[in-house]
């Protein structure tokens, strides 16, 4: 053997002594994982998507995360973390809602090199309730009786829900962020909006704690009817009295004997107004009638009696 041949076959030698020692180290310094997680599960808390996984006080996680593209799986990313524990939203994973993903975690070592296996993975579609409605954006346009909040991102429509005071629920359905609200009668209701997506993937949102309205108008007095001492009123609102002037000066009040709906209008009987009726001009003066105010139902202009 040359001596060329020789510091060749020394150096060959050293190089391999070197690969052996360094992974005896390695393997020396690190146990090999045996052990598999039983499975993944996935769980929304607060708007984010988490990744859990079986605890092992020995190692650390490693999360694969997958994505199907064209009827197969990608790897869109491992995740590595020191707990059981992995939240896509802050590891840069975004996530869509209705496409297939596939999850799985394996256990592994300080530097990895005894890492175990991958679990089974547990395929997932994501599905999200849409954002709340912003309620501090709410506005109540009393004159043309129409309500408007921000838009909620994704949301194709919006249900509104008036409740009152005894539990009734009156819906209104709009395909835009505003609403008239022209069919809901005069009265205080607590009012939540809710955000609605056509996407089967994006479910409604939460209609979170709503906000009190009073609807309030002003009563409308349509059609008064005398017949001798007996009186016929009726009106937009239901109201409970009504005045009754002879040129200006206040002769009476009265309350209704009866009171019926028709037709989303309110008639009102009055049996007993011969008292004041009895003592009225109705040739030589200008006798009139008005309802007073009754909770949302506001006061109505005076309207003349015949």
């Amino acid at each position: 053997m040359t001596k060329k041949h020789w510091i060749i076959l020394s150096a060959i030698s050293v190089a391999v002594v070197a690969v052996v020692v360094a992974l005896c180290l390695v393997f020396l310094g690190n146990k090999i994982v045996d052990a598999t997680p039983s499975s993944v599960s996935v769980e929304e808390i607060d708007g984010n998507f988490y990744l859990i996984t079986d605890y092992n006080a020995e190692f650390s996680y490693q999360f694969k995360v997958e994505q199907q593209l064209d009827g197969q799986y990608v790897t869109l990313k491992t995740v590595d973390s020191d707990k059981n524990i992995c939240n896509l939203s802050s590891s840069g994973v975004d996530v869509v809602a209705g496409e297939n993903y596939r999850f799985s975690a394996r256990f592994v070592t300080e530097n990895g090199a005894g890492n175990g296996e991958f679990c089974s993975p547990v395929q997932w579609m994501a599905t999200w309730n849409l954002s709340e409605v912003d309620y501090s954006t709410l506005v109540f346009d009393e004159e043309n009786e129409t309500l408007s909040w921000d838009a909620i991102y994704q949301a194709d429509s919006y249900r509104v829900l008036f409740v009152n005071g005894s539990g009734d629920v009156l819906t209104i359905d709009t395909q835009t962020n505003s609403c008239s609200v022209s069919s809901v009668p005069v009265g205080e209701f607590q009012v939540y909006v809710q955000g609605v997506s056509t996407d089967n993937n994006l479910l409604p949102s939460f209609v979170g704690d709503g906000v009190s309205l009073a609807i309030k108008r002003t009563n409308e007095i349509v059609d008064v009817q005398r017949d001798n001492l007996s009186l016929h009123v009726t009106c937009l609102q239901y109201v409970q009295e009504f005045q009754i002037f002879e040129d200006g000066v206040l002769k009476g009040t009265l309350t209704a004997n009866s009171v019926e709906e028709e037709s989303g209008r309110f008639v009102y009987l009055f049996d007993n107004a011969g008292l004041i009726l009895n003592n009225l001009d109705f040739e030589n003066a200008v006798v009139q009638i008005k309802s007073l105010a009754n909770g949302c139902a506001l006061e109505s202009a005076l309207t003349q009696i015949y």
